[in-house]
């Protein structure tokens, strides 16, 4: 397949830079254009060798879902090693199937790092 002109990485910079203590983050991505998602970086908690990382996502929003289970799926789920929590880390290999987000959808994820 080939890529349309319009297909690039896109980078999502949260505003928040974390460090209050809380082992995983939630955003949601309000698409205005067709979108897949294969991969993401994101920044760890701490320094460690073997860290669990665990992303889930969920159509539509977060917001009340917080603290349930239902309607999030599991898409990533791996150890890799973090040597600078100040650096975005990449996840190793990516996600096995691509997060399809069509124009005007709201997607949400949940990365967890232990």
């Amino acid at each position: 397949a080939t890529c349309s002109e319009d297909c690039s990485e896109l980078v999502f910079t949260p505003s928040d830079t974390g460090g209050n203590g809380a082992i995983g983050t939630m955003f949601a991505v309000s698409a205005i254009r067709d979108l897949v998602v294969t991969s993401l970086n994101f920044h760890a908690g701490k320094n460690s060798e073997n860290q669990m990382v665990q992303v889930y996502t969920r159509k539509g929003v977060f917001r009340g879902f917080e603290l349930k289970q239902d309607g999030w799926d599991l898409i990533y789920n791996n150890t890799m090693d973090v040597n600078n929590r100040q650096m975005a880390t990449p996840l190793v290999g990516g996600f096995h199937n691509p997060i399809n987000i069509l124009s005007g959808e709201i997607q949400s994820f949940f990365v967890y790092s232990t």
